[in-house]
């Protein structure tokens, strides 16, 4: 991770990089300057190249200074990492949700139209077994007529006989 500070009106780059088995902080100014430190050490390097570095006490105000002020701009963008992704997986869930509502508005339509259907078929099957009933009392009317006529028939028949 790299990040970006000012201190005593100067622009300094750090990072922090993994050596052998500690972190190692880097330090660059503005002239080019490298100051590494390794992680928990009381003595770090300063030079444009690590063959041309002298060893410095890291513990002297200004060193312990500079080292503190690229610490916090580290954890600073850490934080701005950190709060980036939780943007993006927020951005991501939000998207989500607006698609599932399109998905649930598109369900609802399909739920209104079946629903529509439903009642249409209910009413015509009633419209249906109302005409199937009409039509079922007139073949018994019809029946009890045609027996009723049947019956007169015999019994005039009888009269007159």
């Amino acid at each position: 991770m790299k990040a970006e500070f000012y201190y005593d009106r100067y622009r300094y780059t750090c990072s922090l990089v993994q050596m052998n088995f500690t972190q190692e902080l880097k330090i660059k100014n503005h002239q080019g300057f490298v100051l590494a430190v390794k992680q928990g050490a009381k003595m770090g390097i300063l030079g444009k190249t690590r063959e041309s570095a002298k060893k410095v006490d890291v513990s002297k105000s200004h060193f312990y200074n500079v080292i503190k002020a690229a610490m916090n701009a580290l954890e600073l963008e850490a934080s701005n990492e950190l709060i980036l992704e939780k943007n993006r997986t927020i951005y991501e869930a939000e998207e989500k949700i607006q698609e599932q509502d399109r998905e649930i508005r598109v369900l609802n339509e399909q739920l209104r139209i079946l629903t529509e259907r439903v009642e249409q078929l209910s009413a015509e099957k009633q419209q249906l077994d109302n005409e199937t009933i009409e039509s079922e009392i007139g073949q018994e009317v019809e029946e009890c007529l045609a027996s009723q006529e049947d019956l007169s028939t015999q019994e005039t028949q009888l009269f007159i006989s």
